[in-house]
């Protein structure tokens, strides 16, 4: 389950919504909820005040997911948006402290 809209990704790349990057722009906010979802190891709902929190995670991922492509070889940009890098490390939700359920500890 997403936890923010195309809208939100778009506004957040300064770009428009359109027929043509609607596909693209799902695609990226659906993996990075994944991700969201598998850091998070919930077995319980997550409650409604962590609405905000996920909704800024999955947008931050989701930037990350749809600008891969401009630095898959480890860097790249432009005068606009500054140097872009390509994560180095597993990407760790801001929402993982306070929402996660399940540390594997014994």
């Amino acid at each position: 389950m997403a936890y923010c809209t195309i809208e939100e990704l778009a506004q957040a790349l300064r770009i428009t919504v359109n027929a043509a990057n609607t596909p693209v722009l799902t695609r990226c906010i659906d993996a990075a909820a994944l991700e969201v979802d598998a850091a998070l190891d919930r077995v319980d709902a997550l409650p409604v005040e962590a609405e905000p929190l996920l909704a800024s995670d999955n947008v931050f991922r989701a930037v990350q997911w749809y600008k891969a492509n401009d630095v898959a070889l480890g860097g790249g940009g432009t005068a606009d948006t500054g140097l872009l890098v390509a994560p180095a490390e597993a990407y760790v939700p801001k929402s993982t402290v306070p929402y996660k359920q399940q540390w594997g500890v014994a």
